[in-house]
């Protein structure tokens, strides 16, 4: 007898109380899953045909690409919603696929390592389940 397969909007609502997270969260990480999956094959695409280039540079500017967002606005020190979310998703983004340490994505990022921890610790399982199950 196979195992069903849990649908994904089900997957990550539960994946987002397990880790205390609202349904308001978890239905935008729903909504971002085909965005991280694409991320991630487009980050190591690049990094494949370069790999002398700094991967946590890499991920920033393939993050930019994808919430259509400019690396200006990206470091810019606003602290609006909306950029603010985008900055953080980014962020957990570069810390799942580079695997470097809160400090080196914080320098890219222009961030203290404290708001690179955060933002992992609101993200990083959404993407790394959405990137494992793609």
């Amino acid at each position: 007898m196979g195992m069903r397969q849990v649908p994904d909007d089900l997957f990550f609502t539960l994946a987002a109380m397990k880790h205390g997270g609202t349904s308001r969260m978890s239905a935008r990480a729903v909504v971002d899953v085909p965005r991280y999956i694409e991320m991630a094959r487009e980050f190591h695409r690049i990094c494949a045909a370069r790999p002398f280039l700094n991967h946590c540079i890499v991920a920033r500017d393939v993050g930019a690409r994808a919430f259509e967002i400019s690396i200006d606005q990206l470091l810019a020190r606003s602290r609006e919603g909306d950029q603010t979310e985008t900055r953080q998703k980014i962020m957990a983004f570069a810390c799942v696929v580079t695997g470097a340490s809160f400090r080196q994505v914080g320098a890219t990022f222009e961030r203290d390592h404290s708001a690179v921890s955060y933002a992992c610790d609101k993200y990083a399982d959404y993407i790394r389940t959405a990137i494992e199950r793609a």
